[in-house]
Formats: C-alpha cells, sequence, structure tokens
C-alpha cells in the first residue's frame, strides 16, 4: 500500500491501494466511523447516543456480505 498526499485518517482510507487491498465491506464500516469520530471531536454538540452506538456497531459485529 502506499501513502496517500495527506497522513489524516480520511486520506488513508480513500488511497486506491488501501480501498483495494481492504475491499469494499472494510471500507463501508471504516467510513462511518471517521466521520462519527470527525463528529466527536470536531463539532460542539454532544455525541448522541445513537451515534456511539452506530460506532461501537461498526467496529464490532461483521455482518455477512
Amino acid at each position: 500500500m502506499r501513502l496517500p498526499y495527506q497522513y489524516h485518517r480520511g486520506a488513508l482510507i480513500h488511497e486506491p491501494s488501501f480501498m483495494a487491498t481492504v475491499g469494499d465491506a472494510v471500507f463501508a464500516k471504516a467510513k462511518p466511523r471517521k466521520d462519527l469520530g470527525n463528529l466527536a471531536v470536531h463539532s460542539v454538540r454532544p455525541m448522541l447516543r445513537t451515534d456511539a452506538v452506530t460506532a461501537v456497531r461498526e467496529l464490532l459485529v461483521v455482518r455477512a456480505a
């Protein structure tokens, strides 16, 4: 895999060699976790319980494709 133009999580998961290596199923789990993490860190609004549950579910649950 190659390093992207920036060493940020968004750039890392969107780097074509990463996406080709991990496939659609893993990428589909990585993107919402990145988005929820950014929301939690950069937003002034409190994290919703549903967002937290979604993040943990995506981290732990493996779904059949």
